[in-house]
């Protein structure tokens, strides 16, 4: 936004459930998380405003849901096929 760098300030990690059969495992996605270090430096520069760049999550069946897409599928044979 404003040239400088960026430096990294964290991470990003988002959860979901997911099914194999007879077992089931959480899937983590851990994301950087980016800050402008010029701006981080000095409070009187107004590009940043320090905003913090986050990658995007991967495209889930449910926004914000909790369950993955092997989860979703083993819950919908289940109710209908069996």
């Amino acid at each position: 936004c404003c040239g400088g760098e960026r430096h990294h300030i964290g991470d990003a990690v988002s959860e979901k459930l997911d099914y194999v059969p007879a077992q089931l495992s959480v899937l983590q996605y851990r994301r950087p998380k980016y800050a402008c270090s010029a701006c981080s430096a000095c409070s009187a520069c107004s590009a940043c405003e320090g905003q913090i760049a986050v990658a995007p999550l991967p495209l889930q069946p449910i926004e914000q849901g909790m369950a993955a897409p092997g989860l979703l599928a083993h819950i919908i044979v289940s109710k209908w096929a069996d």
